[in-house]
Formats: structure tokens, C-alpha cells, sequence
């Protein structure tokens, strides 16, 4: 079991953890969830398709997990999904047969799991849960811990994503230029470890900073890191708590049928107005198809009923355009996306099988992460499948960050205790070679100089990237970039930045992109300084007298 040491941290979340391992449904809401799901005989299961060239003309249009390996790919067969596999001459093998039966039975286990000390956690969270536990963890260090507030704009059903930043004296942790790091969760809201692997590592990292850790506390001496574990909150409260209590489960007639859906909603909660009733599963948009970058492609799907439908539009979600907000204002030099499952630490890039122009570094790193877990590394194109719109090739093509997928064990919401405790084990020093590799100054550009003390600096660029198809007539996105610091009391500084060149510039040897620096001073004086910034430059790009 995972346990975070901090007596008056395990209070709350023991608490927590008791009160909400299945949150209920009111018997009029469960009376018609039943009556709804009448006319559906056929339970949702989990097959194993072999990627053949007849089953890649048509993948888009099933649920695929990320489960792949040796040629097969495993399926989540919703309800008419067998007859269109054999309609297509397609074969399968049957992992599970009824998901909705293996959920019931997989929170019945967490119910009787008596191995946990009080303090421990048997379950997995709901959203409450995560934004009291960040809650407590900035009670708990307030020097290091300070919550994070995505709230422009709001979700579709009005939520905001929340998140911490953790360094070091965190009131100016991301505006003194240290390098910058990124991890996040539950893009797809049936992945649950994905947001319990985020937030304990933000737990990690805060105990480790109280305990001395050398290594922790040497890192976080020299890191902002950015935590956001419920990347995709409207989803994720459908799939973790349209579900009634374990005691409900067991007992009501047919209530497989009813568990199967909401537990593996996978999108967000844009409702398509030509589907009936919004419990439907099919609503929705998949954000990780939803980056601008190469969005519309292979890999996605312009059908609404599909789980991985892009959206109206590149960017068009109020998550993305809430998540690229902050990271178009910020200098995350590395990042991890976790998902589930699969084992795998995937890289740029997702959309096309060509090796990316940093690949010898990114495949150093993504190798270094994966070996020790026994994961396999490779590009999401090529050890998963083609993807596009996806998190890992718009940061790693719009701003230049070394954005990892890892996919975590092997279903989406396995038993708790038997499982998620040792993903983190296993992916703890993996988080490590992560953090460490944003503070190696050879992977990415420092801007040094002196200026008066509180001059604000302002870094930003303008970049085209491309889409897989034209969105109201245009074939590509202009993204505006802008990142600002504030130069310290001794009046030096060092900013930690990507590289002021994009990708496709790099592959195709055009015009390079250029950084425009502006220096405000508290005296309203301001100068400016434009260039060119490649991975390993130190540039001098200012001083005090001129």
C-alpha cells in the first residue's frame, strides 16, 4: 500500500478514503439508469483483435485500449461491436466477457481489503478527494507546495482543473527562470491510476522534501514542477461516480449492465445533441485527440460516437484550451502524460512513423525511464498506434518539451491495494530521470544576463503548426508563445528555456523561429533582444548597462 508518512496528512485522507469508495446514486436515479439499459442484453467485454491491414482500415471507429502488444491490440467491444468485428471478417479473443462483472467485482475486493494499516487507502479517489488532498499538502509545506488554478475557461459542466506547483520558495517558483517540469493525469476519465500515480507523486515529493531527502530536496532546490492529476474533471466524475454503493451493486438485479457504462467513460462531456440522453458513453470529445498539433488525423476519428473523436475543432475543448493555456505561458522543459495501460513510456512522435529531430535524446530518456520498470519504450506511432492531436506531439512541436505517455498496468481500474501501490513503486525512479533530465542543460537553452532587480522579462515567439485537415478552411494553427520571469534582488539571472526552434523547422531546414525578449524595468524602462535559441545554447542576452 502506498502510505504518505505525514501524520497530519493521513488523518484526512484515511478519512477520505473510508468515506468514498464508491459514492451513491439516489433509487430514482438508479430506477431509470436500470430502465434506460432495458433493451441492452449484450454486456460490454474486452477483446484481443490482431492488427491486421483489415482491422487498421477500420479501428477508428472501435474503443481501443492501449494495451498492445505482439500484433493485437485489446478492444473494449461495447454493446453491437462483435457483430461489426464479424460483419468485417474480423477475429477476436475474448479477454473478459462481462467488464460490467468485473468492475463489481473489483470494488467488492477493494470493500473487503483488510490488509491496509488506518492510514492507508484502499480505494480510489473521487474528485473531492484529489482537491482536499492538494489541499493538505499545501497546508502541510507551504514553502514548497502552492495550489494551481486552470479556470479559464471553465469545463462544460463548469468545473476548473486543479493542480499544484512545487519547488523550492514556490511563491516565485516559476517566475524566477529555474527549469520547469510537468506531470498530469486522467486525460481519459476511466484511467483512474493515472490520476492516483500524479498525485502520489506530488506526495512523494513533498515527503521527501520534509524527510531531507538529498536527492528530492536537491531537485526541488533547482525545479518548478507542475502537478495536475485530474486533467479531465467532467469525464472523470461521469466514470468515477456514476456507479451506486458496493452494497447496491451486489444486490440489485441486472446492475452489471448499469455499471459498465459509467465506469468506462472515456471522453469528456461535450454533448452531441444527435445522441439521445446524456448518460450516453458516446458523448463526448477525446482531449488527447484534441491538440492542435496534427489534429484531425490518423489515429482519430470526425465521428461523434467515437471514443476517439477529435472534436469540432484543434484545440476546441475548454480542457485543452485551459491546459495549453498554461503551458504556452510557461517553459515546462519535460514532461509525463500518465495514462493506462500497456506498460509502455511512449515519445514523439504519434502522427507519422519519421523519427523526430531530437529522437537520439528522447529515445535515451524514454529508455532510461522504462528499463528498470520492465516497460517497453518506443514512439507512440510505432510501439502503440497512430495518434494524432495528442499531448506528446503538440508539446514537443509547438514548444519544444520532451513529452512522455506512460501507460500503466493492464486494465483501467484494476483492485486498488493489489495494484496501484506498486505502479509507483515501480515508476518512482523513472519520475526521477524525468526531473533530472529537465535540469540537464545540454536539452535545452539558458538565457543569462543582469538587469535592475524586479525587471519583469518577457519571452515569447510566434509558430505555425500543422493540422492533419483543415479546420474552417485552414490547414495550419498560429500559436503565440509567452512566458515571463522577474529578474531577483542581486539582479543577475539565468532562464531556463526551450529552444526558440520548432520541429518541422528542424526537419525541414526552413527559416529558424526566433525569441523576442522584452525587459521592463521598475523605472518603465524597456529593452528588448531577439535570437535564435537551440538545445545546449547559454546566450547572454542582456546586461545592466545597456
Amino acid at each position: 500500500m502506498h502510505s504518505f508518512s505525514r501524520r497530519s496528512f493521513l488523518a484526512g485522507a484515511a478519512a477520505s478514503s473510508a468515506a468514498t469508495l464508491l459514492p451513491a446514486t439516489g433509487a430514482a436515479a438508479l430506477a431509470g439508469d436500470l430502465v434506460s439499459r432495458a433493451s441492452r442484453t449484450e454486456p460490454t467485454a474486452l477483446l484481443r483483435v490482431r492488427l491486421t491491414d483489415a482491422f487498421r482500415e477500420v479501428m477508428a471507429g472501435f474503443d481501443l485500449t492501449e494495451h498492445v502488444h505482439d500484433g493485437q491490440v485489446e478492444v473494449v467491444a461495447w454493446p453491437g461491436d462483435r457483430a461489426r468485428l464479424r460483419a468485417a471478417g474480423i477475429s477476436w479473443e475474448e479477454v473478459e466477457g462481462d467488464l460490467g462483472a468485473r468492475f463489481v467485482a473489483d470494488r467488492l475486493a477493494e470493500a473487503a481489503d483488510g490488509r491496509a494499516r488506518p492510514q492507508e487507502r484502499t480505494g480510489y479517489r473521487v474528485l473531492d478527494d484529489y482537491r482536499a488532498d492538494m489541499d493538505r499538502l499545501v497546508e502541510l509545506a507551504p514553502d514548497l507546495v502552492r495550489p494551481l488554478l486552470l479556470d479559464s475557461p471553465l469545463t462544460h459542466e463548469g468545473r476548473a482543473i486543479h493542480g499544484l506547483v512545487i519547488g523550492a520558495d514556490v511563491a516565485v517558483a516559476d517566475s524566477d527562470g529555474r527549469p520547469q517540469a510537468m506531470m498530469c493525469g486522467l486525460h481519459h476519465a476511466r484511467e483512474w491510476p493515472s490520476g492516483e500515480l500524479t498525485i502520489m507523486f506530488a506526495e512523494a515529493l513533498v515527503e521527501g522534501w520534509l524527510d531531507g531527502d538529498a536527492e528530492v530536496t536537491g531537485l526541488l532546490e533547482q525545479l518548478c514542477v507542475f502537478v495536475i492529476p485530474v486533467s479531465n474533471p467532467d469525464g472523470f466524475v461521469r466514470s468515477r461516480e456514476a456507479v451506486p454503493y458496493v452494497e447496491e451493486i451486489a444486490v440489485v438485479e441486472g446492475l452489471t449492465l448499469l455499471a459498465q457504462e459509467g465506469p468506462y467513460h472515456r471522453k469528456n462531456l461535450l454533448k452531441h445533441t444527435a445522441l439521445p440522453g446524456s448518460f450516453e458513453p458516446q458523448q463526448g470529445v477525446d482531449i488527447n485527440r484534441n491538440y492542435p498539433y496534427m489534429w484531425g488525423g490518423v489515429g482519430a476519428s470526425g465521428t461523434t460516437t467515437s471514443q476517439t473523436h477529435y472534436g469540432p475543432g484543434p484545440g476546441s475543448e475548454p480542457e485543452i484550451e485551459a491546459l495549453t493555456g498554461l503551458f504556452r505561458s510557461t517553459q515546462i522543459l519535460a514532461a509525463i502524460s500518465n495514462h493506462t495501460s500497456g506498460d509502455l513510456v511512449l515519445r514523439p512522435w504519434g502522427w507519422t512513423p519519421a523519427e523526430p529531430p531530437d529522437e537520439a535524446a528522447l529515445a535515451a530518456l524514454g529508455d532510461d525511464m522504462a528499463g528498470p520498470m520492465g516497460y517497453t519504450s518506443g514512439s507512440w506511432n510505432e510501439a502503440l498506434y497512430p495518434g494524432t492531436g495528442i499531448i506528446d506531439d503538440w508539446m514537443y512541436g509547438t514548444l519544444g518539451t520532451y513529452c512522455y505517455t506512460l501507460e500503466h498496468g493492464s486494465s483501467f481500474h484494476p483492485v486498488y491495494g493489489d495494484n496501484v501501490p506498486g505502479y509507483f513503486a515501480d515508476n518512482w525512479q523513472a519520475h526521477l530521470k524525468l526531473l533530472r533530465s529537465a535540469v540537464d542543460t545540454a536539452q535545452h537553452a539558458v538565457l543569462v544576463g543582469t538587469a535592475a532587480p524586479g525587471t519583469v522579462l518577457t519571452l515569447a515567439k510566434d509558430i505555425s503548426i500543422p493540422l492533419s485537415r483543415a479546420a474552417d478552411g485552414a490547414t495550419r494553427v498560429e500559436e503565440h508563445l509567452e512566458a515571463t520571469m522577474v529578474v531577483g534582488e542581486d539582479g543577475s539571472f539565468a532562464w531556463h528555456v526551450n529552444p526558440s526552434v520548432g520541429a518541422e523547422t528542424l526537419e525541414s531546414g526552413g527559416q529558424p523561429e526566433h525569441y523576442v525578449l522584452t525587459a521592463q524595468a521598475p523605472d518603465g524602462t524597456v529593452r528588448t533582444w531577439s535570437g535564435v535559441a537551440r538545445r545546449g545554447d547559454e546566450l547572454e542576452v542582456l546586461t545592466a548597462e545597456g
